[in-house]
């Protein structure tokens, strides 16, 4: 059996899904997998939902449909998850920081299990949204009724009078508004469940769970916004769109094309970078950000790549390590640098477990320095 490691922090860990009903304003609810500190330690939980988003990460890189079904479905559905499904959350915690997670292009609400749960393991909620953008691998609504594959760019529906690289920013452009709006939307969520208002009934996907074990509290005033790839760049729209929500954000890797004219954020931000992932185009948009910006802190992590803040090297670091998806650095170590830098970052605005397992600073890169090795080892 193939399973994550366990988290490093001081509780165990639990999760539950959430729907939140139809709004006019998405068209559809909003779905997120929760994840908090718990005494409960088994059973185990399975990694993915459903067998059908194994097939969707097949879809999303556009291998035929039999070979999801042969190799992707088998390889991936029974993975597990150190997580405790619908377990009740530690009794003796009084206060929870909060962490809003938005994932990359191609993911899913399960695809950073390992960054969300070492969180948790620290005291924190961290509600992981599944955007129903087209920009998922796979997404379902109204209880796994209506599914939302990965909308894949198609050049038939370029109009005559723009060029493709004009209707693809105005595509992705479409995709950021649709996340900040569902960023949004959990947030007022995060409020009802502060104020006891969410119920067992009010859940599209029926898990059953007792809600107002949240109540009162959650840390909300110094709510946390987290993202990777597009994501990050979901991140950084929704800090311009949603301004005083948000206490401080961490963005991980941003993919700027969507909104490399974001106004630089007006909280403090950590921006964090793997080593082998940026071309100069990205990489000048977010240098031109962080000088638009007031309080932001750059870094990068040596020996990584863009795909080792996911599950996946973790899950088969010798296939990921293979296809050059993953840097030099081990998996584990790699996901432990980054959960030392994170958690370092955030004990600044919100109080956290201590880490149980810290890692040596030879890893990771800050400032100036960062800024100018990337810039001298870009890809070519």
């Amino acid at each position: 059996m193939i399973s994550l490691p366990g988290f490093d922090g001081k509780y165990q860990v639990g999760f539950v899904d959430f729907e939140t009903k139809h709004t006019d304003t998405l068209n559809h609810g909003t779905l997120f997998r929760v994840f908090y500190p718990t005494e409960k330690s088994k059973p185990k939980s399975y990694w993915l939902p459903k067998a059908w988003y194994a097939i969707g990460y097949g879809h999303f890189i556009k291998m035929p449909s039999i070979v999801s079904y042969l190799f992707f479905a088998p390889a991936l559905s029974w993975v597990r998850t150190p997580a405790v499904h619908n377990a009740p959350v530690h009794p003796q915690l009084d206060e929870f920081p909060v962490v809003v997670f938005s994932h990359g292009l191609g993911g899913m609400r399960t695809t950073y299990s390992n960054l969300c749960g070492n969180l948790a393991a620290k005291g924190c909620i961290v509600v992981s949204i599944e955007h129903a953008d087209g920009s998922g691998s796979y997404t379902f609504r109204n209880n796994y009724s209506k599914s939302i594959p990965y909308e894949h760019p198609d050049k038939t529906k370029v109009p005559a009078h723009e060029t493709e690289d004009e209707y693809y920013l105005r595509w992705r452009k479409s995709h950021i508004q649709h996340r900040v709006a569902e960023v949004k939307a959990t947030v007022d969520w995060l409020n009802s469940l502060q104020a006891g208002e969410i119920k067992q009934t009010d859940n599209v996907v029926h898990e059953t769970f007792e809600w107002s074990q949240f109540k009162g509290k959650l840390n909300l005033k110094d709510l946390i916004l987290m993202g990777h790839s597009f994501g990050a760049a979901t991140a950084l729209a929704s800090l311009e769109k949603l301004k005083g929500v948000f206490r401080a954000a961490v963005v991980l890797d941003p993919w700027m094309h969507a909104v490399k004219e974001v106004a630089g954020p007006e909280i403090p931000y950590l921006n964090m970078q793997s080593e082998k992932f940026h071309w100069r185009e990205n990489l000048q948009d977010i240098k031109n950000l962080h000088s638009r910006s007031k309080n932001a802190k750059f870094g990068f992590i040596r020996d990584t790549a863009h795909q080792d803040l996911s599950d996946f090297p973790l899950i088969y670091p010798s296939v990921i390590k293979r296809t050059g998806q993953s840097g030099d650095l081990d998996p584990k170590t790699a996901h432990l640098v980054y959960d030392t830098v994170i958690t370092e970052y955030l004990s600044q605005f919100v109080k956290l477990a201590p880490q149980q397992t810290q890692q040596v600073d030879a890893h990771r890169v800050f400032g100036d320095e960062a800024m100018d090795y990337l810039f001298q080892n870009l890809k070519k």
